[in-house]
């Protein structure tokens, strides 16, 4: 039985960082002839055996990356895999209406979140989101300033800071 080697996996991702305005990743793999690719792109789509794939992300905080896999199928039945992760920026509103409505009443659930007022006095802090109270009564309407802290695809905790403004 001869000995043939793996059909080649290596691709590229660009950008390999994607968020609301940017959303659209670009895989290119090699283009050989007798090999079928297969690619799965991380959120339930897939395409055939194409070298070239521009995928369109539905952006929201659900999911921080995407993990893009190619799968290489070779005449002899010989098959490899890569994969590699596109990361997601969250989305941050800078206008927050915490009035009941059921739309945009909690600010950024499931985050490591903190806020504090412009005095530098922290009203906030935990994973649950701010439901735009302060000592259990409704905030003024201000401008706030968050610190969130997120993991990326390789465990690394970042932070983003910035305002927002609480509007009744």
């Amino acid at each position: 039985m001869a000995a043939y080697s793996l059909p080649d996996t290596d691709f590229s991702v660009s950008p390999d960082v994607l968020d609301r305005k940017i959303y659209t990743a670009e895989c290119i793999g090699p283009a050989i002839t007798d090999v079928k690719y297969f690619w799965t792109m991380g959120d339930g789509s897939s395409y055939g055996s194409v070298p070239v794939v521009m995928h369109d992300y539905n952006i929201s905080n659900d999911s921080l990356y995407y993990l893009v896999t190619l799968i290489a199928r070779d005449i002899h039945n010989c098959t490899d895999t890569a994969s590699k992760y596109i990361d997601v920026l969250p989305f941050i509103p800078n206008v927050f209406t915490p009035d009941g409505d059921g739309i945009n009443d909690v600010f950024m659930p499931d985050f490591d979140l903190e806020i504090v007022d412009r005095n530098g006095m922290r009203i906030y802090k935990g994973s649950e989101g701010w439901d735009g109270r302060r000592n259990d009564r409704p905030a003024d309407p201000d401008t706030y300033f968050y610190l969130i802290k997120y993991k990326n695809s390789k465990d690394k905790i970042l932070t983003r800071k910035g305002y927002l403004t609480l509007v009744r």
